[in-house]
């Protein structure tokens, strides 16, 4: 936790390691929320790219769908790309996706990677939302696991996740597992954050804006 109490103050305690982590998430809820503007940063898009980054620095081969179907002309090509970055064999022509679809519920793709080519892989597809509290039940069932089981072209059903930039209190966690009937996974700050900030890119220009903001409180 990057803050300690001082007397009637709260204090920065520094911003190295997972609590330049802490500091990223924390600034990407408050951009959001509040509509802080940071040159050429969306929240939401950003927010992408440090699930992408944790996932890859806890050892998964990721890749920001997200981000790829923003460039792609369709979202098969998108797919494709992603397939080759997370050692995937995506078969879209066995999937039924909407015609003009976007991302269908997911924004990275992770792929625990044991080294062979044997069909049992080991998936998860991660809706990343800054959304508030209130959209997260609905949020939890946005990815399709039979939907993106045929889509990446597996034999088992990949794992959905949804994970967001806010710190999840214990009481609304368990609340969201039940929700999820035991089935889905969430990643909240306290977890995204347990990776080296410093390998994040932006991660400066967001701090800095972070501390320059001023706050009333009423």
């Amino acid at each position: 936790y990057p803050f300690e109490v001082r007397g009637p103050r709260l204090n920065l305690r520094s911003m190295d390691g997972s609590r330049l982590s802490y500091c990223v998430l924390l600034g990407v809820t408050i951009f959001h929320a509040y509509n802080v503007a940071v040159a050429g940063l969306d929240p939401r898009h950003y927010f992408e790219d440090v699930v992408t980054e944790c996932l890859g620095q806890r050892g998964l081969l990721a890749g920001n769908l997200g981000r790829e179907r923003r460039k792609a002309s369709d979202f098969g090509d998108a797919v494709y790309r992603i397939g080759e970055q997370c050692k995937l064999s995506p078969s879209i022509e066995d999937a039924t996706v909407r015609t003009h679809a976007q991302e269908e519920g997911v924004d990275v793709i992770a792929h625990m990677y044991w080294g062979d080519s044997r069909p049992i892989h080991w998936v998860f597809v991660v809706q990343a939302t800054c959304g508030k509290s209130d959209t997260w039940q609905r949020k939890l069932f946005e990815s399709s696991e039979g939907m993106w089981k045929s889509i990446l072209g597996l034999r088992v059903h990949p794992k959905a996740v949804l994970a967001v930039p806010h710190h999840i209190q214990p009481e609304f966690l368990r609340y969201l597992a039940e929700k999820g009937s035991g089935d889905k996974l969430v990643l909240d700050r306290l977890r995204l954050c347990s990776m080296n900030g410093m390998d994040l890119e932006g991660a400066s220009q967001v701090c800095e804006r972070l501390v320059d903001i001023e706050v009333e409180f009423e």
